[in-house]
This record gives structure tokens, C-alpha cells and sequence, in this order.
């Protein structure tokens, strides 16, 4: 639980456990960082300061995976991996 200490996180709507109040609607879609983990919740910082609190497992669906974007290959690079290529 603590390996997501600093993980970013999309704000999401939730029924569980601490409860969603109405302030919280102006996060839903917005990125936080998860700065603390307390008894199956997760206090999430926003880029404004404001933190709330988030509910395990559910934040689980909402943390932002960063995808690692390949390079193009030239032409000569794929035949070079071809060439390397050991059965």
C-alpha cells in the first residue's frame, strides 16, 4: 500500500468509505498525487494544495499509467534487429 506514495492519480467519484462530499466534484478528472496511506485510505494532493481522502481498492482504478512511447525504427534498424535475431 505504501509503494503508491507518490503516484499520480485521476480524482473519481466513490460510495465507499470516507464519504464523497461536494467539494470534492471539482477533482473528478483532475490529477493528484497520493502523499499519504492511513487505515484503507489515501489522501491525494492536488496541483491547488487541496488534499481529500480516497478509498483502497477503488483508487486502484484510477492511477495514471505512464506509457513509454517507442521510437519509430527505420528501415535499416528492423533489419538489423532481423539479422540479430539468435533461434
Amino acid at each position: 500500500m505504501e509503494d503508491l506514495i507518490e503516484k499520480e492519480v485521476i480524482g473519481f467519484k466513490f460510495t465507499s468509505h470516507p464519504n464523497f462530499v461536494p467539494l470534492m466534484k471539482a477533482y473528478v478528472g483532475k490529477i493528484g498525487k497520493i502523499k499519504k496511506f492511513y487505515a484503507g485510505i489515501y489522501c491525494v494532493e492536488f496541483d491547488d494544495g487541496h488534499s481529500w481522502n480516497y478509498p483502497y481498492p477503488e483508487i486502484l482504478e484510477h492511477l495514471v499509467e505512464k506509457q513509454v512511447v517507442e521510437k519509430e525504427l527505420t528501415l535499416e534498424e528492423i533489419f538489423d534487429k532481423i539479422k540479430n535475431l539468435t533461434p
